[in-house]
């Protein structure tokens, strides 16, 4: 499957229960396996998001850092 993104994308992280995954970039983006384009796109006004990472416990949390060393949950 080849999945489709205007934006670069960097870090990978997939949920631990649902059918999804999240790439870090220019902004945080949520992939169904399913689909080819992303369901979501998270945005808050940040140059880069260097890593993103989902609550395993808690696949409704994820994670991400950002260029300028803030957290966002």
């Amino acid at each position: 499957t080849k999945y489709l993104s205007k934006l670069l994308l960097g870090n990978v992280d997939h949920s631990p229960q649902e059918n999804e995954f999240a790439t870090a970039g220019q902004v945080v983006q949520i992939w169904s396996y399913e689909r080819t384009k992303p369901i979501y796109q998270l945005e808050w006004n940040m140059d880069t998001i260097l890593k993103v990472k989902y609550n395993p416990s808690d696949s409704n949390i994820l994670c991400a850092t950002c260029i300028d060393r803030s957290v966002i949950f």
